[in-house]
């Protein structure tokens, strides 16, 4: 094994570490059901490619502590994971995803729901924007990783990376406002930050996935009266840069 390579594998087996860490699941030794949420977490965020080498960087880590491998390709739930990988891929290949416009994101959070669910998909619209974060990434923060500054907000990623985000020019596009009415409405304390809701404004204990992020611009979209079709969580992405974007407010 190269040293990039080895490299490559400590990184994949810490971030899977840290994702069983945030959910308070056992990394080692792992459950294969384990594994196939966390392939799962990784669509949409990334490659098939990257998702079979951290199988193969959890795989070793097992093997190097005497324990069985729950990376095998029998187990469904990693199987169905890596194919919906691959079948998105190829989806994405067809269908190029649109940015965000500044009057579209606008547009979005006027029109959301006035209860808990529009609270925690504004901070959550506004924060993955601002950060400009992956869709799995803005679904596996927890509340300690955000942190207050005297500008605004600062992002603490898996990786290490620290994201400052600004105060919005006026209160209903600001991330940090955003963000503090979602966490007086939740009353959330510790763990994840954007949290699954119940019918009747429940909030729930666990996070959402990265999918209900994806589910989120869509909803947003169709409710401001925009073409969902063309957009994803990667449209709050694509919109560059920042400073330009703000601007327009």
């Amino acid at each position: 094994m190269t040293e990039a390579t080895a490299r490559a594998y400590a990184a994949d087996w810490r971030h899977f570490e840290a994702w069983c860490a945030a959910r308070r699941l056992r990394a080692l030794p792992a459950d294969p059901e384990t594994v196939g949420s966390y392939i799962a977490n990784l669509i949409g965020s990334y490659k098939a490619a990257t998702a079979l080498r951290r199988l193969r960087a959890i795989a070793r880590e097992h093997r190097d502590h005497d324990r069985y491998s729950p990376c095998s390709m029998r187990y469904s739930t990693i199987r169905g994971a890596l194919a919906s990988m691959r079948e998105r891929e190829k989806g994405m290949m067809a269908t190029p995803r649109l940015p965000l416009g500044a009057e579209d994101l606008r547009l979005m959070l006027r029109a959301l729901p006035r209860n808990a669910v529009g609270a925690r998909d504004a901070a959550l619209l506004l924060i993955t924007f601002s950060a400009g974060l992956r869709r799995s990434e803005a679904a596996g923060l927890n509340l300690g990783d955000v942190e207050q500054t005297a500008d605004g907000l600062r992002v603490r990623l898996d990786n290490g990376r620290g994201v400052d985000i600004a105060y919005g020019p006026i209160p209903e596009m600001c991330p940090a406002r955003r963000l503090q009415h979602w966490l007086e409405v939740s009353g959330i304390r510790a763990g994840p930050l954007f949290r699954a809701i119940a019918k009747g404004g429940r909030v729930r204990a666990g996070a959402i996935t990265p999918q209900v992020v994806m589910l989120v611009v869509k909803r947003a979209a169709r409710r401001a009266g925009l073409d969902p079709a063309g957009l994803a969580a990667d449209s709050l992405r694509s919109a560059r840069p920042r400073s330009e974007f703000w601007h327009a407010f």
